[in-house]
């Protein structure tokens, strides 16, 4: 929970890597899938909540940035706009 950057846990990237490959999100279908934004979006926003609580403020804010991409991708697939982040 030190991380000053966005995690990227050997373990959890390889339980990311396993989910793509079972639901065939490869290429382009990374980053068009609905569904797998929205996954990711809650793995960041919920590594950025422990970041917070252990007083990483900027590891917190680059998980909540990363969340914020992820979840932009079930935004774009809508036809919307996500809401703009507070900066």
């Amino acid at each position: 929970m030190n991380e000053k950057g966005v995690s990227n846990n050997p373990q959890c990237r390889g339980i990311s890597d396993w989910l793509d490959n079972k639901m065939e999100w490869e290429g382009d279908k990374k980053y068009e899938s609905r569904a797998r934004g929205f996954i990711h979006g809650v793995y960041h926003e919920t590594v950025g909540l422990g970041k917070l609580a252990f007083g990483n403020w900027e590891g917190c804010k680059a998980e909540y940035g990363r969340a914020f991409e992820q979840y932009s991708t079930v935004y774009r697939r809508l036809g919307s706009t996500p809401p703009r982040s507070k900066k």
